[in-house]
């Protein structure tokens, strides 16, 4: 009985490991704010065993301040890029992210910029 035990706890903890994806989602939407930014990020590993780091700023529209930013990562099991702020950010015109992937690993995100009119 005590196998049959020890077997479901790692299943589950296999499960939960594998079950992780490295979203950032910073800020926070508000009222009036709208998505002015949204770009898949596709990049493949090119040389083996290497990781791949990428930098972009994405900026908002004219007269607009970033409210929130969502960066998606495709990979949920752990094996994704992380990403990380930079600059700029929430209540600037724009944000720079980081993008690092694992070795053998792309870097597959969904971006999403909102923002909403200066006041």
């Amino acid at each position: 009985m005590s196998l049959k035990l020890v077997l479901l706890c790692l299943a589950a903890l296999a499960a939960l490991a594998r079950a992780q994806s490295h979203d950032l989602v910073i800020g926070e939407r508000q009222y009036n704010d709208i998505l002015v930014y949204s770009e898949n990020i596709a990049l493949q590993a090119s040389v083996v065993g290497q990781k791949i780091v990428h930098e972009q700023t994405f900026n908002a529209i004219n007269n607009h301040v970033i409210t929130q930013v969502v960066a998606k990562d495709s990979a949920d099991d752990g094996t994704g890029a992380t990403v990380t702020v930079t600059g700029g950010g929430p209540g600037q015109d724009h944000i720079t992210l980081r993008f690092k992937s694992q070795r053998f690993r792309g870097v597959y995100f969904t971006v999403q910029v909102f923002a909403k009119p200066k006041v």
